[in-house]
């Protein structure tokens, strides 16, 4: 197995509503996407969300274990319309960014496909979050799109990047 760059994508200067890979090539086995965000709004942290394929619907599924120093929880989402993911937000320590590599696997199958999701903020206080996910996006479409973008409203920030990898056969 071995893994191939597909596209580096990097925000500029003023920030970006999203980062998006488009066009992903249906000849690999995983996809695996690799994050350094900061928000420029919010507090420590941000929520985000990932989709697929410009989907909104009803399609994704994940478990969820958190915590942030202080406490740990779970929860279960099904019937939502994207994964969640967290990114640092404007306030917390300046130029820190957090990051999470997300795999999803069989990504060309008519299956649903699984998806995993490893996820961190960073920030020089008590407070920093950290969450495993373990998620599914319904579909018997290969994934041809990844789009990461706010909950909310709001913007990525300047120097946050994203990297997005397919894993061959061979």
């Amino acid at each position: 197995m071995g893994y191939q760059l597909i596209e580096t994508i990097s925000v500029g200067s003023g920030g970006a509503a999203s980062i998006e890979f488009t066009g992903i090539p249906q000849d690999g086995v995983d996809l695996v996407c690799l994050y350094s965000l900061r928000s420029e709004t919010g507090g420590y942290d941000e929520n985000l969300k990932v989709q697929f394929n410009s989907d909104t619907g009803s399609n994704y599924s994940r478990k969820k274990l958190a915590g942030n120093g202080a406490t740990l929880s779970n929860n279960t989402n099904t019937g939502i319309g994207y994964i969640p993911a967290v990114s640092n937000g404007s306030t917390s320590t300046a130029n820190t960014f957090s990051s999470f590599q997300m795999t999803i696997s069989n990504y060309t199958s008519t299956a649903n496909k699984s998806v995993s999701i490893d996820n961190v903020t960073e920030n020089n206080a008590t407070s920093a979050v950290q969450e495993l996910t373990a998620g599914s996006y319904s579909t018997s479409s290969g994934i041809t799109s990844i789009k990461v973008l706010h909950e909310g409203a709001g913007e990525l920030g300047e120097y946050s990047t994203a990297s997005l990898y397919k894993i061959t056969a061979d």
